[in-house]
């Protein structure tokens, strides 16, 4: 089994999981903009050392003294959630099969103060490893704009994405070990299609 996380920047990962059917339960930071990877980096260092995860906000719902932010859900009905979701990323990351965590940069002009480099990456990395030492991981880096030249054996860039080719970079990381596909119906494509329902985005069935 292959488990894809997404770590940002937006939603689209996820929709490209859906699109290809490989859309499986959903990871702690999707659905939420993600405009900075240390913020990332910050929360997945809180939770190798089991420091709670605080929330805040009103309008949009925030990890707290970070810019990650949603407003597809409110305070209250995302408490719980994280709290799921905060245990299936550990329960992950324990089981030893293989995780391919995934970050796409946009060429949207909001996350043009995001950055990523050797120390963002070993930060990620030393707090994976702190949770399972034996942890099998890639994290892969798809850009549709800078072109960056991470140099790491845990890391495999992309530059210069495009959508179409999502499904056979999957297939190249995940050393003959694909995740499953998904049996449910499949209700987005691979652009970006907002579904309302009940005068809010609609998700998907996955987020418990």
């Amino acid at each position: 089994m292959t488990y894809i996380i997404p770590i940002g920047q937006e939603c689209e990962i996820s929709f490209l999981l859906q699109s290809c059917k490989l859309k499986h339960e959903t990871q702690l930071f999707e659905w939420f903009l993600t405009e900075q990877f240390g913020d990332i980096c910050k929360i997945i260092n809180n939770i190798s050392i089991n420091k709670p995860i605080t929330l805040c906000g009103k309008n949009n719902v925030y990890f707290e003294n970070t810019k990650i932010n949603s407003s597809h859900y409110t305070l209250n009905e995302f408490k719980p959630i994280c709290y799921r979701r905060t245990n299936r990323l550990k329960k992950n990351i324990l089981e030893n099969n293989l995780i391919l965590f995934v970050r796409l940069f946009t060429n949207t002009k909001f996350f043009d103060n995001d950055m990523i480099d050797n120390n963002l990456i070993n930060n990620f990395i030393n707090s994976i490893n702190r949770i399972n030492p034996n942890c099998n991981f890639k994290i892969l880096i798809l850009s549709k704009k800078d072109v960056y030249t991470i140099k790491h054996e845990k890391v495999i860039v992309y530059n210069h994405f495009k959508q179409d080719d999502f499904l056979n970079i999957i297939k190249e990381n995940c050393e003959n070990n694909m995740p499953l596909f998904s049996d449910k119906n499949n209700k987005f494509n691979a652009t970006r299609v907002e579904v309302k329902k009940k005068g809010k985005l609609e998700l998907d069935d996955t987020d418990l």
